[in-house]
């Protein structure tokens, strides 16, 4: 059944809620493993007698969601997806308000947190990666042949849930700082619950926008590529391009302390490049703004550490590609010269390097 905010609220239901979760997120990637058994496929996709969401949020829910929700028939992996995106906005589980999702609560539904709704959001955001696991069991040149229904499931959850969906994970992301309070070693003496949210963040975002288009179905409503494509504002545009410098700063700021360790150091640099990648691949509003912008000269060197990190490491050599082909979509722009041109940032200056950031990228 659905959870509600009144019965999470209390401590039974929430530890109910956690399991069921949790359990999820480590079966489903069994259940996936084998994209040819029929009787798993039986399983996940047969038609139920009846939805297995609570009745009170099937009658309040319109015909047309409802059918977009189950693809008008309710199955076992529709309704799992359906739940594990629904669990993603709970109030007093994966919510601090008390007031449940609606239109005036989706534009940023994740702005307040607290130690015990992240680990809510952290097991609902793990859940729901379970059930979109099946990828990961297909041979990169099946995958355009082998659809990941439950992937387009999640992908195309209807309003609210699918707009509030892309802008939580985009607020809990960018909104991240490594730094914190800046005091040395304050992540070992203080607990960050905010830093798993955002690595499971980033790691969902990165999946639900990289749905595979199979060839032998129709195409799917990738509604989040779409969210991503219409993202024109400054203010957001702006956001974006910070939480991008300030992330993949990390790398460098980690390794220029006089105290070792003292800054902590992120685990989602391979997710915040491919993330970059989609981005500066689907919104020309976001490349154009970013080479305007004075924090680009900060990414590229920002990038050109992580190449000259992973250059020896052959596990990496698909993200040092990466990182080349994100330079070469950018260098393709107009103004990116003069941005180039500008003074290298006081933390990327080599010894003995003085000047513009192009000869420091050189």
């Amino acid at each position: 059944s659905e959870p509600t905010g009144e019965a999470v609220a209390q401590p039974k239901a929430r530890v109910r809620l956690l399991n069921a979760l949790r359990l999820t997120s480590r079966l489903m990637p069994c259940l996936l493993e084998d994209a040819a058994d029929s009787a798993i496929r039986h399983l996940l996709w047969t038609p139920l007698p009846r939805s297995p969401l609570s009745s009170v949020a099937a009658a309040a829910a319109a015909p047309e969601q409802r059918e977009a929700e189950c693809g008008g028939e309710a199955t076992l992996a529709g309704s799992l997806v359906a739940a594990a995106v629904r669990a993603l906005f709970v109030p007093s589980f994966t919510l601090l308000t008390s007031e449940p999702l609606s239109g005036a609560t989706a534009s940023n539904p994740w702005a307040s947190s607290s130690a015990t709704i992240d680990e809510g959001r952290e097991a609902a955001m793990r859940a729901l990666l379970g059930c979109c696991a099946g990828s990961l069991f297909v041979s990169p040149r099946a995958l355009l042949s082998v659809p990941n229904r439950m992937l387009d499931a999640a992908v195309a959850s209807p309003e609210p849930h699918g707009k509030a969906l892309f802008r939580a994970l985009l607020s809990v992301v960018f909104s991240y700082d490594p730094v914190g309070w800046g005091i040395p070693y304050s992540h070992s003496l203080l607990p960050d619950s905010h830093c798993a949210v955002m690595h499971g963040a980033a790691q969902l975002l990165v999946v639900l926008l990289s749905t595979p288009v199979c060839e032998e179905a129709p195409a799917p409503l990738d509604r989040m590529s779409r969210l991503l494509r219409n993202l024109q504002r400054r203010e957001t545009l702006s956001f974006l391009i910070k939480g991008f410098v300030r992330l993949l700063r990390n790398a460098h700021a980690t390794q220029q302390t006089y105290l070792p360790h003292s800054v902590v150091a992120i685990e989602c640099q391979q997710e915040l490049l491919l993330l970059l990648w989609r981005f500066i691949s689907l919104n020309e509003h976001f490349v154009a703004a970013l080479v305007g912008s004075p924090d680009m000269l900060e990414l590229l060197l920002s990038l050109s550490f992580l190449i000259m990190q992973w250059t020896a490491d052959t596990s990496k050599s698909s993200m040092v590609h990466l990182c080349v082909l994100c330079i070469l979509r950018l260098s393709a722009v107009k103004d990116f010269g003069g941005t180039t041109n500008a003074s290298c940032p006081p933390a990327f200056a080599a010894r003995g390097v003085h000047g513009s950031g192009a000869r420091a990228l050189g």
